[in-house]
């Protein structure tokens, strides 16, 4: 495999691994509201499952693996960012 399939793989890898993680936080999400029926109601349990962890953890693994795994760390900024901007068109059309 040539240069830019290696790094094409690379970007894939780490968008996939992304999406894991927020699907993981969506399933976080939907047990905590099953085990805390209070909490099923409370936004700000949805904005810290769904947006606040998961951009954090976009952060750091980012940043730790830039260096040695550019490619799958664009992966994974690149997913960030688009989640961000989900969020920020959210927000923007319904407040």
């Amino acid at each position: 495999m040539n240069n830019g399939g290696k790094k094409a793989l690379g970007v894939g890898l780490g968008m996939l691994s992304a999406l894991a993680l927020v699907g993981c936080a969506f399933a976080v999400l939907r047990i905590a509201g099953t085990m805390f029926p209070g909490l099923e109601h409370s936004p700000w349990a949805y904005w810290l499952a769904v947006l606040a962890i998961p951009e954090a953890v976009f952060v750091v693994a980012t940043v730790v693996l830039w260096r040695k795994r550019g490619p799958v760390a664009a992966g994974i900024l690149a997913t960030g960012l688009v989640m961000a901007l989900h969020v920020a068109v959210h927000l923007t059309l319904h407040w």
